[in-house]
């Protein structure tokens, strides 16, 4: 009975084994494919119904097929109108958490675009939960962004897209991430270390907030909410910034 429910359950089969093997892979495909089995699956077939706040897997499938067929003008104004409606159904979280059904499904054009909505909007999604065991979109958001820029961009992609999201986003807080997680070096999470140079991105953000908070003569105290955060890293990219940021701060 064992061995027949390690066939059927892929979480049983986990369960038991010493290894972590090929099991990831085998959740994500057992997802895809909507099998019984699955934790997230098995409810609503259980249930025969979809709860209200998912967004359907069939609706994910057509919001990707849609972004795939338009042209690349259309694409934009397709996936930001898409967004749109989740935002205001307060869905974007859950299709964030189908990622593992259209990432492999999704273009290189599209992907591209689908990282420009992101960064670009970044501000709208609400950085707070419906409870404390669910992602806020924000998180969620950001996720699937370094998701895709690590799964769906090819080498000569890196430059350009990471270029252009530091000095194109509003969110001051999501640029500062993206130049952190290339400077850490943490292979084994992202591969934009790998293809990010740390001193030309850094360099851009740092004329970035310069201007805005020095120059501009604005308050990150009002207007950041994980301030600490941004002044930290912003003290570190250029010899002299710690000076600067510390006059900014106590002047």
């Amino acid at each position: 009975m064992l061995e027949l429910l390690q066939i059927l359950f892929f979480e049983v089969r986990k369960g038991f084994s010493n290894t972590r093997d090929d099991h990831d892979d085998l959740e994500a495909e057992y997802c895809r494919q909507n099998r019984l089995s699955h934790p997230e699956v098995f409810w609503n077939y259980f249930t025969r119904s979809v709860p209200a706040t998912e967004v359907p897997d069939h609706v994910v499938e057509s919001f990707i097929a849609s972004w795939n067929g338009f042209g690349q003008d259309e694409i934009g104004e397709n996936v930001d109108s898409h967004l749109s409606g989740l935002r205001k159904r307060k869905q974007p979280t859950e299709l964030w958490q189908k990622r593992h059904i259209f990432l492999p499904t999704l273009t290189r054009e599209t992907s591209a675009l689908l990282i420009e909505c992101l960064y670009k909007n970044m501000h709208f999604f609400r950085r707070e939960g419906a409870d404390i065991f669910q992602d806020s979109e924000s998180s969620a958001a950001v996720r699937l962004l370094f998701d895709l820029i690590d799964n769906k961009l090819v080498i000569d992609d890196f430059e350009v897209v990471l270029s252009d999201l530091v000095e194109k986003t509003p969110s001051f807080e999501l640029a500062i991430r993206i130049v952190d997680n290339v400077r850490s070096r943490m292979r084994d999470v992202f591969n934009i270390p790998e293809q990010g140079n740390f001193y030309a991105l850094s360099s851009l953000l740092d004329k970035r907030l310069t201007a805005h908070f020095i120059e501009g003569k604005r308050n990150i105290f009002n207007e950041e909410k994980n301030y600490g955060y941004i002044l930290a890293q912003w003290g570190t990219y250029q010899p002299k910034n710690n000076l600067k940021v510390n006059e900014y701060v106590f002047e």
